[in-house]
């Protein structure tokens, strides 16, 4: 009995670990904040929001095409709900709970900006951002407009920063992929990320 149980703990790590793989590394070229308005929801808009700009880069071993900007645009039922403000040249994101977590630097040549300031992040903070492939299909349906797969894929990004302290913002964005044979071609290419069914966008955002 024992056994058994040893063996279904090893099958169950090994499914939740391979359930994304394909993973790339990408590289953040900056980020704009704005301290007026932000995404509507049913629930409460946003207060200020983001934009990462990400660099293009040619290093992808699944070929997939990737986003050239991420937002705090968040399509699930329960949006995420952020605030963005600044404390002198400091911006700040606070989540729903009211967790702070300093994001960076307003940079030096936006003098009392308040729309798309470029800031900069912490020299001392760690950042990274990669992309991942969900390892199993899903059942996407048929499309009312048709051309998209009747099984497609999440498509992962995720934004990790951590702070000398300990304290680390973990930021995920998740869209739908799926595979198609283009006009004049005879392979299949991997489609760019949709925000269909439940991704499209922010979908978490971790203060720890």
């Amino acid at each position: 009995m024992k056994k058994l149980f040893y063996i279904l703990i090893i099958l169950l790590i090994l499914f939740v670990t391979s359930c994304k793989n394909n993973k790339s590394n990408l590289s953040v070229k900056n980020i704009n904040v704005s301290f007026l308005g932000g995404s509507n929801y049913k629930v409460k808009p946003n207060k200020g929001g983001f934009e990462i700009l990400i660099i293009e880069t040619d290093f992808n071993k699944s070929n997939l095409r990737m986003a050239n900007e991420l937002n705090d645009y968040s399509p699930i039922k329960k949006p995420i709900m952020i605030t963005i403000n600044k404390k002198n040249n400091i911006v700040n994101l606070c989540n729903e709970a009211g967790q702070e977590f300093a994001l960076g630097v307003i940079d030096t040549t936006e003098n009392n900006c308040n729309y798309n300031c470029k800031i900069n992040f912490f020299t001392t903070d760690i950042v990274t951002l990669k992309s991942s492939l969900g390892f199993f299909p899903y059942l996407h349906g048929l499309s009312p407009l048709g051309g998209l797969s009747l099984f497609m894929r999440y498509h992962y990004y995720t934004l990790k920063i951590k702070k000398q302290n300990g304290i680390v913002l973990i930021i995920q964005w998740k869209y739908s992929v799926h595979k198609y044979i283009p006009f004049g071609k005879k392979s299949k290419v991997w489609s760019g990320d949709y925000s269909v069914d439940k991704g499209g966008g922010l979908t978490k955002l971790k203060i720890k």
